[in-house]
């Protein structure tokens, strides 16, 4: 609601991010990403932001082969390329995609944590390249996401405790 733009909710099924929830953007121009959409973890701002936390072995497991399959020109070749954007993630606490995944599109996302620190979910929000400008992403949009991520992890630790759903 801060925003103003596309907002979504994702979560990891092995090596691709699930959208389970989204809210459009109060403007003519929104993002198209519907509930249930399945996307490479390698490839995407979501993605990353999942893994952010993974250890070396976890992230070699994950991605064995010698190269990463290509989405975009963007798309980490391999897995000492995508380390390197998850370490700038890391970082900063949260990352910024501008045309990475879809040309055109930007994107500030954000690790949703548990009540053990634990990255269980993704977040961000999306926008259109000429609407938005690299100040106002690391600014105020980026803190409304983090701002959004831990109110997030702060409700689901304070939830009854529930199995959880298999995907």
């Amino acid at each position: 609601n801060r925003t103003g733009l596309s907002a979504h909710l994702a979560v990891r099924d092995g090596r691709e991010v699930v959208y389970i929830a989204r809210v459009a953007a109060f403007t003519t121009v929104a993002s198209s990403v519907q509930i249930g959409t399945r996307f490479p973890v390698h490839a995407t701002l979501m993605g990353r932001m999942l893994i952010l936390d993974c250890r070396d072995e976890e992230l070699r497991q994950l991605f064995p082969e010698k190269t990463l399959p290509k989405v975009t020109k963007q798309t980490p070749k391999t897995l000492a390329e995508l380390k390197k954007l998850l370490a700038a993630d890391r970082d900063l606490g949260y990352g910024v995609s501008q045309s990475f995944f879809e040309r055109g599109v930007s994107a500030i996302g954000a690790p949703v944590r548990d009540s053990n620190g634990n990255v269980v979910a993704a977040i961000n929000v999306t926008a259109v390249d000429t609407h938005i400008d690299l100040s106002t992403m690391h600014g105020e949009i980026k803190d409304a996401v983090l701002d959004a991520a831990r109110d997030i992890g702060r409700w689901l630790a304070s939830a009854p405790a529930t199995k959880p759903a298999r995907l």
